[in-house]
């Protein structure tokens, strides 16, 4: 996984005016539109990095001078003291940072956003004693313009804030239409609420009783983000003509390799194959030659035998001093006095001129 140095952006939204909190003049900054009509971005404006590592051992310290920028910058927000709050914040405020990572060099990179978002609370001007201060007659000019610039900032305070809270109700409700340019801080923040992401609301509520009916408000504010469903899928950049050639490149290479381990494996398999059929055809040859020299053997044999047998003379051995068959006497046989099937047994004269035949 690859990741890029994080860029973000810091802005302030003070009386529907947007300024870059991140530079030193805090120049108005304005909208314009992007090409091929993508969303509208900042124009001019100035977006720092800082390094980040997210293998290292302690990663919170790349995380530092972020911080430090960020502690320098908030000091140039707008606040006023007012009846209820000492340094009350007079602008909503808007950190954006921008992650793009590549699982793999050749790999399209992958975008993703984050909103980091402080909302301005909404202001009861009753309660912040700027109304008395209104009609006070013993303040000169400078102090009553610093008054009618206070009310001037609660009014746009309002205004945002009930925009902000109609995006949310028609989202909830699906209209076909989301005031998103009703106010700076809808337009900034409309793919936050209706595009895609995902979003996360955090409400600040106040158990006192004399709060109740803000409480009160608030937590319906809550309950209606709660109802909106966004469909998020990744945000995958288009490759640039030579990311398309690092990328097939390295396909190419995976794909000759695959094929150069697959024709080894098949060169194997043929040289496997051809060793069995050497071996199957010698233990062909060794049956053959097994069962050839049996059949010579049994030929061999047979021809001894007739061999033998032609070279014995039965006429004159017909009479041998042997046992008779039927008698088991021990005398001279006659081998003319065989039975049948039977002319190596003979029986004696005796026995013979009886009629007794013996059997074999």
């Amino acid at each position: 996984m690859i990741l890029t140095n994080p860029i973000y952006n810091y802005y302030e939204i003070y009386n529907e005016k947007l300024f870059d909190l991140l530079d030193e003049k805090k120049e108005k900054k304005a909208f314009a539109k992007g090409e091929k009509g993508d969303d509208c971005f900042i124009q001019d404006a100035v977006r720092m990095s800082f390094n980040c590592d997210l293998n290292s051992i302690n990663p919170e310290n790349y995380f530092a001078e972020f911080l430090e920028r960020y502690e320098n910058s908030k000091k140039m927000r707008t606040v006023r003291e007012t009846d209820l709050n000492y340094s009350s914040s007079r602008s909503h405020a808007v950190v954006q940072i921008d992650i793009t990572v590549k699982p793999t060099e050749a790999s399209p990179a992958r975008i993703g956003r984050i909103n980091l978002v402080d909302l301005a609370g909404s202001e009861h001007v009753g309660r912040s004693g700027i109304s008395e201060q209104l009609f006070n007659k013993n303040l000169n000019t400078e102090q009553m313009n610093q008054v009618k610039m206070t009310l001037a900032e609660g009014k746009n305070i309002n205004l945002s804030l009930l925009t902000l809270s109609k995006c949310i109700q028609a989202l909830a409700s699906k209209s076909k239409h989301i005031p998103y340019r009703e106010s700076m801080i809808t337009r900034i923040l409309g793919s936050s609420l209706g595009g895609n992401c995902r979003t996360t609301i955090i409400v600040c509520c106040s158990p006192s009783d004399i709060h109740l009916k803000q409480t009160k408000s608030s937590l319906f504010f809550g309950v209606s983000a709660m109802s909106i469903s966004n469909a998020v899928c990744r945000n995958v950049m288009k490759l640039t003509a030579t990311e398309w050639r690092i990328k097939y490149e390295k396909d190419i290479g995976e794909k000759m390799s695959m094929i150069n381990s697959l024709r080894d494996t098949i060169s194997d398999s043929e040289a496997r194959v051809g060793r069995y059929k050497q071996q199957s055809e010698n233990f062909k040859n060794i049956a053959n030659e097994e069962k050839s020299k049996s059949w010579k053997n049994q030929e061999e044999k047979a021809k001894v035998m007739a061999e033998m047998q032609a070279e014995i003379n039965w006429e004159s051995i017909t009479e041998s001093e042997t046992d008779c068959i039927v008698c088991w006497d021990k005398v001279k046989v006659n081998r003319s006095n065989t039975m049948t099937g039977c002319g190596h047994s003979g029986i004696c004269d005796d026995c013979a001129a009886y009629g007794r035949k013996g059997y074999p």
